[in-house]
């Protein structure tokens, strides 16, 4: 299941899929706390956003050595992880998750998507 990781990778990916969990949940609290509900309206606008920001964050936090160069890649796009975050890798798996999450897009403003009351 693990073949190709050193001891050190899978501490690292370990470590580093603890902070990209974090850093999701911590997003999503901040991106609902920025809303404001001041119709019905608003409201049901809110809970189509949380099931989206939830349904993102499905499975973050979860690794699998088989695919976790690409999901490593996603949250390091998605800025739930620094290059600091991976930065004790082994020099080629980090080149691959860096090249990987280089060709991802960026993570979205979700701050322009709502604005509540509008």
């Amino acid at each position: 299941m693990s073949d190709g990781w050193s001891e050190n990778d899978k501490a690292v990916a370990k470590a580093a899929s603890e902070r990209a969990r974090k850093r999701a949940h911590e997003e999503a609290i901040a991106l609902h706390a920025g809303y404001t509900v001041d119709t019905i309206d608003d409201l049901w606008r809110l809970e189509q956003l949380i099931r989206q920001w939830r349904k993102e964050r499905r499975g973050c936090g979860h690794l699998s050595y088989e695919t976790a160069n690409d999901t490593l890649a996603l949250w390091l796009a998605r800025e739930w992880l620094q290059l600091s975050d991976l930065s004790r890798m082994s020099p080629d798996r980090l080149a691959d998750i860096v090249a990987k999450a280089e060709r991802l897009p960026r993570r979205l403003d979700r701050r322009s998507q709502h604005s509540g009351g509008a």
